[in-house]
């Protein structure tokens, strides 16, 4: 690939990644059908985390991602990428927006180009840098690999709004990609604005299935003043007792030939109250200050859980019934449990521990 090519695709990819298809902040959409959203049977984003969940004007923030491939035969292995830029305050707060020019910040907090094409939140063309990338081109070599990105906010961040003219604030979005192939340029046959001109392509160009690969948003809001971290996961608990993070779960598989009658197990996490943070400007109903809400979202490879439980509550704190229904499979085997804990502004933590089914 030449490198006027490169520069073309590297910018007018992202500019078109924006459309990517999101399922959940900070998470990720992928597989099919219709099976529980904690069960992980294909290629699968299931967290990304930023070390400043809120961040401030020319900090550098590292984002990790939290990435699986759960297919059970797999022919190729999953990879991992970052789109390497930043996109920054889209009209609307809106992902879609970073279609249009002047959005995208270089990683190292670079002001946005104002000359970026033209063609606006046109719906996939994004003016005439896509037009000159050609359809079915390997973006690959132009991406990120790896699990890990970092990059600076542009000093210029923070940016009054009309719709909270006393708390001006900025927005960032990276967008990452996990594929078991190639990433490639894919001009969409219908203009939408929100779809996305990316694919996941074999050896020898063909369209992998949606088990595959799988296109993800983190969002980081820049303040002055206001801050944020990231909420503690200090371990698990099954049935009450702690779970050893290395030895992980050992349970028996279900014998029983009616499922409902499967003996279930409680999965709980253990969170301590300082990370239960008061909400700086939002009050409760009884005027006080508001704190976070936390939950913490399951993914199970083998067996069956409840895919998410809340652990703080706003406003009456920490919840005494927060433990998730686990249920072993039929057959014995291997797996592994993955607790993502959240807080409703953007703070993440998470642990995974090895399940054995006897």
């Amino acid at each position: 690939m030449s490198t006027k090519l490169r520069r073309t695709v590297a910018r007018g990819l992202a500019l078109a990644a924006a459309g990517a298809t999101i399922a959940a902040l900070g998470a990720a959409c992928g597989g099919a059908g219709f099976d529980p959203k904690s069960k992980v049977d294909s290629v699968r984003l299931l967290a990304a985390r930023a070390d400043k969940p809120y961040a401030k004007p020319g900090d550098t923030v590292s984002l990790e991602v939290l990435a699986y491939d759960g297919r059970a035969n797999p022919t190729r292995p999953m990879r991992h990428y970052f789109l390497p830029f930043v996109c920054l305050n889209p009209p609307a707060d809106q992902y879609f927006g970073c279609f249009l020019p002047g959005v995208l910040a270089s990683p190292d907090g670079g002001v946005p180009s104002r000359d970026a094409g033209g063609g606006g939140a046109g719906g996939g063309q994004g003016g005439t840098l896509l037009a000159d990338v050609p359809d079915g081109t390997d973006l690959t070599p132009v991406l990120v690999q790896g699990t890990r990105f970092s990059y600076k906010v542009p000093d210029s961040a923070v940016i009054a709004r009309r719709e909270s003219p006393d708390e001006p604030y900025g927005l960032t979005i990276v967008f990452t990609v996990a594929c078991a192939g190639r990433v490639v340029f894919k001009r969409p046959d219908i203009v939408t604005r929100q779809q996305v001109p990316l694919a996941c392509a074999d050896e020898d160009g063909k369209p992998l299935p949606a088990s595959e690969y799988v296109i993800g948003i983190h969002r980081v809001y820049v303040y002055d003043k206001k801050s944020n971290e990231n909420p503690v996961l200090e371990g698990l608990t099954l049935d009450g007792k702690p779970v050893d993070p290395a030895a992980g779960i050992t349970i028996d598989r279900c014998t029983l030939s009616k499922r409902a009658d499967c003996p279930e197990l409680k999965i709980d996490a253990v969170v301590p109250e300082s990370s239960w943070q008061i909400q700086e400007g939002v009050k409760a109903a009884d005027g006080s200050e508001a704190r976070e809400q936390i939950w913490v979202d399951y993914y199970l490879t083998h067996g069956e859980i409840e895919g998410a439980r809340l652990i703080y509550d706003i406003a009456s704190g920490r919840v005494p019934e927060s433990g998730a229904k686990l249920t072993a499979p039929v057959a014995p085997g291997l797996g592994t449990l993955f607790a993502i804990l959240h807080d409703n502004r953007g703070g993440i933590a998470w642990k995974h521990v090895p399940v054995t089914v006897k």
